[in-house]
This record gives C-alpha cells, structure tokens and sequence, in this order.
C-alpha cells in the first residue's frame, strides 16, 4: 500500500514486496510491466486461481524481490525475441542500474547507456511517466477503499485484505491509463527524444 520511502501510518509493513519495472516507447506503445515478488506463486495467486503465465503484468520472483542482472537479462532475452517474432528492431535506452547488464549481442534489441548522472534529465520515464503511474495505482488503491467502505470496519481490516494479486491489479490499470499525451508530449519531448511540432 505505501512506496518506497512512505511510512506506514496503519498497522505494519506487509513481508510481501513488489518491484516494478516500466518500458515503454515515444510511439506510446507500453510494455507489460515487469514485476518482481519474492515468492514464485504467491498464495494469493493460487486463492484467484492465477498462474505467472496468464497475468496483466511480467512475473518474476527472489528472496529480496529486486530487479537483478538475472532478471533484467532474462526479460531483455523475451524481449529481444518479442522484437524478433514481429521483425522488428528497437533501441532500448537504461539508466546505469547495477542490475542493468548486457552480456551478450541482441539481434533485434540494441541496449544505450545513459550517461551516468543524468537520468533524471534524459529518462523519458523520469519526467513524469512513473509519477502519473503511481498517481493512477493511488486512484486505483482509493476507489477499492471506497468500494469497500461498508465490508471493513476499519483502514486496517481493508489493508490486510490486500494481497499481491490486488496489488498486480492496481499496477496493470494503472500502467494502461497512463496517457498518451504524458509519455509521448510532455515526457519523451522534456527529454529531448522527440522535437515539438
């Protein structure tokens, strides 16, 4: 329920984590999220009777549910193949994350460097694509409070209803109400990958 960084102002912090990772292109097409638990299936996986396979977002799990050089080569490998399958070729720009390590060639995915120190002025994501992501998974998180005002006597009652499956929920709505306008007009162009008209 809180981000990194939040305090918890009810009850306590869940066990469960959640990382996050977004792509998305100036042509306003956006990727599957990428998300990182630390459990392979969740137990509320299995209470919804989902699989990893057939969810609105990319799963991947360790202990500490962190994007690591593992993760990150793995989902760079799917995507390469993605790319492959639709005969495409793309540059994929990343920040210089520890975990953002390219061991081999791509034949359809050619990973740049951002210049260190620089991510916060060149990442298009940075300029307001992962703000109104989490300002949509904060709507998402208050219409299910409001929706649920009369089965919960309590914040803590409803927080504890919470599961990892909800979370994934909130995450997917929210990833696909982020608007054009704000990937492509007002972050893309802020970062200088596309000139205005």
């Amino acid at each position: 329920m809180v981000f990194k960084g939040e305090s918890c102002k009810v009850g306590k912090f869940p066990k469960e984590r959640l990382s996050i990772m977004l792509c998305c292109s100036a042509t306003w097409e956006k990727l599957k999220p990428l998300n990182i638990g630390n459990a392979t299936r969740p137990r509320a996986f299995k209470q919804n009777n989902v699989t990893p396979d057939n969810l609105p977002v990319t799963w991947k799990h360790n202990k500490k549910a962190w994007i690591t050089t593992a993760v990150f080569e793995d989902w760079l490998n799917q995507l390469n193949e993605t790319m492959k399958k639709k005969k495409r070729r793309i540059i994929l720009f990343v920040d210089n994350a520890t975990s953002h390590v390219v061991s081999k060639k791509l034949s359809n995915v050619h990973v740049k460097f951002l210049p260190p120190h620089l991510t916060t002025e060149l990442q298009p994501l940075d300029q307001g694509i992962i703000q109104a992501m989490k300002a949509n998974y904060s709507k998402s998180m208050l219409y299910s409070l409001l929706a649920a005002a009369r089965k919960f006597n309590t914040l803590t009652e409803f927080a504890k209803s919470i599961t990892v499956f909800t979370a994934i929920r909130w995450i997917s709505s929210a990833w696909n109400n982020v608007r054009e306008e704000t990937i492509l007009i007002k972050c893309f162009r802020r970062a200088g990958f596309a000139s205005p008209d």
